[in-house]
């Protein structure tokens, strides 16, 4: 039998194979090296991607949030325009009433009764003035409760000034009085408004 010397060629072959594990772990390191790179770029152009939409509805958010300030401011505005639209109608409508309710009153007065103040809040008058007697405030309560204007007359406060502070000119008495009545509500005029 010939004897061959199989070494050098095993030796070649070992060296083949190492060089050969060698560059497939270079290429797989390289190429794990690549997909990881490749995935940072990627995801950080995601980031940078998402970022610049964020800043966009950041944008877009901010623009809606003034204008719905503006919305808001135009709306309390528009409200407020409205309630002085409905009281410049209203005062308008209720002038004609006014004026017949300022005429009838001094009809109503009874002699030796005088007014020294007229004040109204909302639906309620509160009369103030001088009486020569008590029975001239209840006829002057009377003739209130019978207008066509007025309702429900109460006297708040009757009291008798003493006759020193008068003075020494008037030889009789004058009782202060305080009373209320409310407003009757009679409705609209009957012809139309020109702000309607």
């Amino acid at each position: 039998m010939t004897r061959i010397n199989l070494l050098p060629w095993r030796e070649t072959q070992q060296i083949q194979k190492q060089t050969h594990f060698v560059l497939s772990l270079f290429a797989a390191l390289l190429t794990a090296l690549l997909s990881i790179l490749l995935a940072h770029f990627y995801i950080q152009e995601l980031a940078t991607h998402q970022a610049k939409i964020n800043t966009q509805l950041s944008t877009v958010i901010t623009q809606l949030n003034a204008d719905l300030v503006n919305l808001t401011k135009t709306k309390q505005h528009s409200q407020q325009l409205s309630s002085q639209i409905a009281l410049f109608v209203h005062i308008h409508a209720s002038r004609p009433e006014w004026v017949s309710l300022l005429n009838t009153i001094p009809l109503l007065m009874p002699q030796g009764i005088y007014l020294t103040r007229l004040t109204q809040q909302t639906q309620e008058l509160t009369f103030e003035g001088k009486a020569q007697a008590n029975a001239q405030v209840s006829i002057f309560m009377q003739a209130l409760e019978s207008s066509a204007y007025l309702q429900k007359p109460k006297l708040r406060v009757i009291e008798l000034i003493d006759k020193q502070a008068q003075g020494p000119q008037e030889d009789h008495l004058l009782s202060d009085f305080i009373l209320t009545a409310q407003q009757k509500n009679v409705g609209p005029p009957t012809n139309k408004s020109p702000l309607k």
